[in-house]
């Protein structure tokens, strides 16, 4: 192959690559706009909210163990500034919540409001919920959550089987120097997938001046090398989006729907779930749409690799409003 064909050909996957970031950025802020209609959802805070009056008493113990340990950490991954989903301040001041009672109130009265607060929050709630205390309250829920989480993400537990470059450096420190692993660094490689552009984004579609957060993408480089990556250069899958590499986090977010939220594998209920796993994801700049559904598929959700509305329950699809964005065609540019 000559050099301008070769030229040629690398500028044509790129545009293929912009033109499905840009598609899945609007399909992710059209379920965003949705997220009354996902039933599934609810569903799940329904549940959730069941499960902790059930073990009140249990799950305030494991909050006040070891000093408050879990009740500061899901305190942090609640307000602290550069998380998604977050509780702003212009919400709660988190000074409010001092003690596991005032935690526990709070996931409550979020929970019993699941259809009218914010879809990142909820889903934000939902994985910290699942991860920091159901998973926890027993030997048994810690198994079986370790055991759902192994078996979606399989062979992609490490930074280099999910395409990141893990750089390695010294620094120094009062007891000398220390080895610091850091996964990647700031990235300009991403086209719309920039930090700028998710951030405007979301801004526009939280209806929240001001409202900012680190991005999945920021502290991730692409590692060439790695097999995932290099299965993107090949045939159709050229034309697939890295962001961050197939995602950990749904596996954790479906294992606790499946688990707690009583959502049966395969079933249509968790294939919606897994849209607001995508759009929470998305919007965030964590994963992309092939990055999330590659994990989801091992629990059984539709799934055609590179395609995107056989993933959508048709339901939805008519309720949303999310089938005008399909019928506009502009995402079958780039499938194949």
């Amino acid at each position: 192959m000559d050099k301008l064909s070769l030229v040629f050909r690398e500028v044509l996957v790129e545009l293929k690559v912009e033109s499905r970031s840009f598609f899945e950025l609007r399909l992710a802020t059209g379920i965003f706009r949705s997220s009354r209609d996902l039933s599934a959802v609810h569903l799940v805070s329904e549940r959730f909210v069941e499960n902790l009056a059930k073990n009140t008493d249990s799950v305030l113990a494991l909050l006040r163990k070891d000093d408050n340990k879990i009740f500061k950490i899901i305190k942090d991954e609640l307000f602290a500034e550069g998380h998604s989903g977050r509780i702003l301040e212009s919400e709660l001041n988190p000074e409010a919540i001092g003690t596991p009672e005032d935690l526990l109130d709070l996931l409550f009265l979020k929970l019993e409001d699941s259809r009218h607060i914010n879809l990142d929050q909820l889903m934000q709630l939902h994985s910290v919920i699942g991860y920091q205390i159901f998973a926890k309250l027993t030997i048994k829920a810690m198994a079986d959550f370790k055991s759902s989480r192994a078996e979606l993400s399989a062979e992609f537990t490490t930074p280099f089987s999910r395409g990141r470059k893990v750089e390695v450096a010294v620094s120094a420190s009062g007891a000398g120097s220390v080895i610091v692993k850091k996964a990647g660094s700031k990235r300009d490689d991403l086209g719309f997938n920039t930090s700028p552009f998710f951030k405007k984004l979301a801004e526009k579609s939280c209806g929240k001046a001001g409202y900012s957060f680190e991005h999945g993408m920021d502290t991730v480089s692409l590692d060439p090398e790695s097999p995932y990556v290099k299965s993107l250069e090949l045939g159709c899958l050229n034309s697939l989006p890295f962001v961050c590499g197939p995602s950990n986090h749904t596996s954790a977010l479906l294992s606790g729907a499946m688990l707690f939220g009583d959502l049966a594998k395969g079933s249509v209920a968790l294939e919606e779930y897994t849209l607001a796993i995508f759009s929470f994801l998305s919007r965030g700049g964590y994963h992309s749409f092939h990055e999330v559904m590659l994990i989801a598929q091992r629990a059984g959700v539709a799934y055609v690799t590179g395609q995107y509305e056989s993933s959508m329950p048709r339901d939805l699809l008519e309720k949303s409003g999310l089938s005008e964005l399909f019928a506009e065609g502009s995402h079958e540019a780039f499938v194949g």
